[in-house]
Order: structure tokens, then sequence, then C-alpha cells
């Protein structure tokens, strides 16, 4: 996960001649130079999964497939996350597919603060509050995204068996079943909002835990937290989950 904090807005003005249509004036958002967002106003934030890359040439929602996000919020965050579709059927996963920019960057949470910043351009945008918290599906998505993992959950334990070369502290084969209790336990509340707080590991006694694969260095995974009686999801260095399954 990555922390848009510092997330950039600027305006421009897509070309709509081949619809014959006026060019309208348009806020895209950019984070360390990947575009998140290409128009502001006209995106259907009301809409879950959300379109937040339109067509260029239109403006209308689903003209062009991809660029989609589930949105939720968790703790002081906007989360951006996969679009949660059927990965079996056909049609969907092509037409829904995922942002690009989550299989670079991660789970994309931008603050709250960053949220009425763009509500002070755009009065009519949703407020942090008016999005569904983050269920346990969402959760397990914004954990496995990343630099070389699978978008489809149910590939990630055979990739993490096949690649996991070494871990900080853990022998790989009981990092990987770790990993595969906290999978199983976040989707048994798949679709109901999981009861979590976000934690820094330093608060929590916990030291971060590397899961090392065959591959390129910017590949390798920031998993988990160990503490002296337990470990903690991951979501990025400054952010675990900070609840365990003993703690409901």
């Amino acid at each position: 996960m990555v922390i848009c904090s510092d997330a950039k807005t600027e305006t421009w003005s897509p070309n709509f001649s081949s619809s014959g249509l006026q060019n309208p004036t348009w806020t895209r958002v950019r984070f360390r130079d990947v575009l998140l967002v290409n128009s502001l106003e006209w995106t259907e934030w009301e809409s879950n999964p959300v379109q937040i890359i339109l067509c260029d040439a239109c403006g209308s929602v689903g003209c062009e497939s991809g660029g989609y996000v589930h949105v939720s919020r968790l703790d002081d965050f906007v989360l951006l996350t996969s679009p949660q579709i059927d990965a079996d059927d056909d049609w969907e996963p092509t037409q829904y597919a995922p942002h690009p920019a989550l299989q670079s960057l991660g789970a994309i949470a931008i603050s709250s603060s960053t949220c009425e910043k763009f509500r002070e351009l755009f009065p009519t945008l949703p407020k942090q509050s008016a999005f569904p918290q983050a269920t346990g599906r969402t959760l397990a998505d914004a954990w496995i995204l990343g630099p070389g993992r699978p978008k489809r959950i149910d590939r990630l334990l055979p990739m993490l068996r096949q690649r996991t070369l070494a871990c900080d502290s853990l022998a790989p084969d009981v990092a990987v079943r770790r990993v595969e209790d906290w999978l199983n336990y976040l989707l048994s509340f798949a679709s109901v909002p999981f009861p979590v707080t976000l934690k820094s590991p330093g608060e929590l006694g916990a030291k971060l835990e590397t899961l090392y694969f065959d591959g390129p260095s910017g590949e390798d995974w920031v998993a988990l937290a160990l503490g002296s009686e337990r470990d903690y999801v991951v979501l990025d260095d400054e952010h675990v989950l900070a609840l365990s399954p003993d703690e409901l």
C-alpha cells in the first residue's frame, strides 16, 4: 500500500472532436508521475467498482475497458483496491480490468486531508465517510497487491510456495503458512466490514518480516510484522492491521 498524501492535481483538456462534442476542462490527479485519476469531476464515485480513467474521446464511463478500482474507507484513508468482480467471467475481468497503477504501486490510500483538498476544488465530491468501510475481502486485496504478485487471491499461495527463497527470520514454509492463515481469516469476513485499526510496527513492538523471491528485489514482499506473541498483516512499513484473530 502507498499513502498518497502528496498527490498533485492539474487541469487539462481531452480532445472530444472525434465524438463531435465540445472539449471539456478536466482535473487529473498524479502521484509519483503516475496518473491516478484523469477526471476528478466526471468520475462516478458513487458506483463500485469505479472507473477512474475515463475515455478521453467522449468521457463516458465504460466506453473503454479497464482503469477500475474498488473504493472503500480504512481508518483515516480512502482506499483504492482491485475491482471486486467475478474473476471466472470471460468478459468482466477485461471490461473491469484494474487500474494499472495498482500493479506498480500496490493498494492506494488517499488521506482524508487530501480528499478534503479535492473537495475544496469540487464540493460535490463525496466525503470520506460516504464510502463503505473496508471488508475482509478489501483488506486481503490491499495486502497482496504489489509488483510481481498475482492480482487474483487464489493464485497468491501457489506463487509464494514456488518463488519464496528466504525470509528475515522465519523459514519460508512457515511464513507462507502464516500468510495463508491470515488470508483465510480475512476472507472469512469477505463481505462484511472488518473491525480494524492501523498502527505502526513500533507501536506494537513488532519487527517487519520480508519474503524474498527469486527475481528482482523490487518484488520482495514485506508481508508480516512479528511481535512477541503474535504476528500482524503489513500494508506498508508504517501501517499494520492492529487486530489479531484472538482479539475478536
